[in-house]
């Protein structure tokens, strides 16, 4: 997950251990107020020595000062060298554990041997969990994530402080830069720091400058070379030879193909010329305005390195150095070794011997050249595969027709596409989808876990679109689509939803006339802090309805009869009764009374069943007294139904269980949906 998706980015006023997190997000580095909070926070671990012993060496403060130490050490590390002045810097930020250059080195050369790079510190693992462990705080461990950064600013400003300046250093800068903004992401941040230029800003100074290089050596490149001196001229490997602006020339009969090519392991772009008739791979070196010393490399495993210095031949047909005139092909192969002392040295001032020294340790790359096309194609499937798809295209470009690199390019472009679309798509859940589906036209097995990355957050974005717009269950499912647990706030969202959607079933079923589940509902929301949603208890009670008052609140009209009386004496709470044909099951009337008062009702001669309720909450006569209600079945003389004869006026009382008047009425037992 990357951070900047989940951060809270406004912190003003707000406080960590105590101290204001400002300065963890403040454009000007403050050295004081990071020291204070290197004590703070190393002193945050001191409850945790305790579990070592009391003879404990190394405790868990001294471990996370000593992952500080490694951090600060590997970024300013990035520029390839340890300085003094960054060390004493070092030192006071740590304000224990002072080393001097030597310990940082071997410091160095664990780090870059123990794979603490592939990993969190754990001193960073350790703070997340004190932090942020409890409460699941993604701000918490985010704050922290600050102020690695904050340290990191500070140890790559000791040096490197100031604006770009392509007239002073530029290369050594923009490289430096970005090995620094890769050292601040080693720990998975992956985030750039804020007001400074970005990992994409630098890299595109970067090519400018090898692009006007190159531009400037390709000029440099054209035109007729003559062969002064070297071993490579006498032994009839190499002759004079022509560079023509296309990028096409000629050695003798010989064709050439020749380009400007960046060699990695040695940092320098030089002239690379290919002879495909004569298997030979010769590199040129420029060591003056009209100076290139040449290496050659033939496909024979049994022929030696050969080189060869070459003079641009001018317009005019002069040379560009007053040395006498000599054929290439009579000079013996010990005058490769035998300058003159006015050849002796360089215009930079770089001695022959150190250049030629280069040369023969540079005698592999040449072989890794002329077997480029093999290697190169390998290289840029690892890159593609790897899912460093802008590498992966740049080679496979560069391999022009070579097996399927046109094929694999465009896939490479794709997954290019795929990634600017996933940096983009911010929190637009449609644009997310849409990298998703970039990803998955790179193939199968290619790409799965972008796509699959992406389709979370897809469904993230997408629920947060729908709660805004009140969609919860739409929402909801968004959620239980997201496959990663990194999402740590998902949880909490869902939740809250589903609280939503209980609201929503509970208004739904109020409107029915359902009170009783609507109560229900309502009051197992009660207590919930989701936001917007009016007084649940008051909703809650308004479900509970007005009780009746005492008499029939329905009568079947097939009952409508004053043959036989009945008066019923209530004793009792709240008491609801439900009177049916003894020989249909047909309900006939429904009778409320209210406490200590008696109802008079008339029916037809018959046989009838009583059932009889009583509770203190009132929900209509569909749910009465809901489930905390009292629910019984009437038994007369020992039988279900009563027989009601013409004639006759009857009386009964509630009787709860017993007898009140002696007529030997009871009651039984029953649930709610048998009443």
């Amino acid at each position: 997950m990357k951070f900047e998706h989940v951060l809270a980015m406004s912190v003003e006023g707000s406080t960590m251990f105590g101290l204001s997190l400002d300065i963890l997000h403040s454009e000007v580095i403050n050295i004081d107020g990071l020291r204070l909070w290197v004590d703070t926070l190393a002193n945050s671990f001191s409850f945790m020595d305790d579990t070592l012993g009391d003879n404990s060496v190394f405790t868990f403060r001294d471990g996370f000062l000593y992952e500080l130490q490694a951090y600060c050490l590997y970024i300013a590390s990035s520029d390839g060298s340890i300085s003094e002045g960054i060390l004493e810097n070092i030192n006071q930020l740590i304000g224990s554990f002072h080393i001097d250059l030597d310990e940082a080195i071997g410091i160095l050369k664990e780090i870059n041997s123990d794979g603490w790079l592939r990993n969190y510190p754990a001193s960073f693992k350790t703070l997340v969990w004190f932090a942020a462990g409890k409460e699941q705080s993604i701000n918490s461990a985010g704050e922290i994530y600050y102020f690695y950064r904050q340290v990191a600013r500070f140890i790559y400003s000791i040096e490197h402080a100031g604006n770009f300046d392509k007239e002073g250093g530029a290369r050594k800068y923009v490289a430096a830069f970005k090995k620094y903004v890769e050292r601040v992401s080693a720990i998975d941040f992956e985030m750039p720091p804020e007001n400074e230029s970005t990992i994409n800003d630098v890299c595109k100074e970067w090519d400018l400058l090898m692009k006007e290089e190159r531009g400037e050596l390709f000029k440099r490149a054209c035109g007729t070379w003559r062969g002064v001196s070297g071993d490579a001229l006498s032994s009839g490997v190499l002759s004079d030879f022509v560079l023509d602006a296309n990028g096409v020339g000629s050695m003798g009969m010989s064709l050439i193909h020749w380009e400007i090519a960046y060699l990695e392991l040695s940092g320098i772009q030089a002239p690379v010329l290919r002879i495909p008739e004569m298997q030979v791979v010769v590199i040129l070196f420029p060591t003056d305005t009209d100076k290139m010393l040449a290496m050659a490399y033939s496909g024979d495993s049994n022929m030696d390195l050969k080189t060869a210095i070459y003079q641009l031949e001018q317009p005019d047909g002069k040379r560009g150095w007053s040395a006498p005139a000599a054929s290439a092909r009579n000079v013996p192969s010990q005058t490769s070794r035998a300058v003159t002392a006015k050849e002796s040295t360089s215009k930079t001032g770089v001695p022959w011997q150190v250049i030629a020294a280069a040369i023969a340790a540079l005698a592999f790359v040449v072989y890794s050249i002329a077997m480029k096309p093999v290697k190169a194609y390998e290289q840029a499937t690892l890159h593609f595969e790897a899912g460093q798809y802008q590498l992966a295209a740049n080679a496979f470009e560069e391999l022009g027709d070579y097996e399927d690199s046109e094929a694999m390019e465009q896939k490479a472009l794709h997954g290019v596409a795929a990634q600017e679309a996933m940096e983009k798509a911010g929190e637009d859940p449609d644009a997310w989808e849409s990298a998703a589906q970039a990803f998955d036209q790179l193939g199968e097995g290619q790409g799965e876990s972008e796509a699959r990355t992406c389709r979370n957050y897809a469904a993230y974005y997408k629920g947060k679109q729908r709660m805004e717009e009140g969609k919860w269950k739409e929402a909801k499912n968004a959620f239980k689509s997201i496959t990663s647990k990194s999402f740590e706030d998902v949880k909490n969202l869902r939740a809250e939803c589903d609280t939503h959607i209980a609201y929503e079933e509970a208004e739904a079923l109020f409107e029915e006339g359902k009170y009783y589940q609507a109560y229900v509902k309502f009051s197992a929301l009660e207590g919930s802090s989701v936001e917007g949603l009016p007084d649940l208890s008051e909703r809650a009670d308004a479900c509970i309805q007005d009780f009746p008052g005492t008499g029939a609140s329905f009568t079947n009209p097939d009952y409508y009869s004053s043959a036989v009386p009945l008066k019923i004496n209530n004793h009792s709470g709240n008491t609801f009764y439900k009177i049916y044909d003894g020989n249909t099951d047909t309900l006939a009337m429904t009778v409320c009374i209210q406490p200590g008062e008696s109802a008079s009702i008339s029916l037809p001669a018959g046989s009838y069943r009583m059932n009889e309720a009583h509770g203190e909450r009132w929900f209509g006569e569909e749910e009465m007294f809901g489930d905390d209600g009292n629910y019984y079945h009437c038994i007369f003389g020992g039988e279900d139904t009563a027989d009601l004869e013409w004639g006759y006026s009857y009386e009964i009382s509630t009787s709860y269980g017993y007898n009140f008047d002696g007529t030997g009425i009871r009651s039984e037992a029953i649930d709610r949906d048998s009443f």
